[in-house]
């Protein structure tokens, strides 16, 4: 990542990279699928009685 500004602001663009790939592969939107992390982000226990190995494996429609 040439113009990424740091070495660590390289490192997340190659997450969110990463993430919007396998999104693609898996036919999952992209948007929505962040909306949807977003919402359970550090909520995910205690707001929808999820662990976090569930919010990895759960599909979005």
């Amino acid at each position: 990542m040439l113009f990424a500004g740091s070495t660590e602001g390289a490192h997340r663009a190659c997450v969110l990279l990463g993430v919007s790939a396998t999104c693609r592969t898996m036919g999952v939107n992209f948007e929505q699928y962040l909306a949807w992390a977003f919402e359970r982000l550090g909520t995910h226990r205690e707001r929808f009685g999820l662990p976090v190995s569930e919010l990895r494996q759960r599909r979005l429609s």
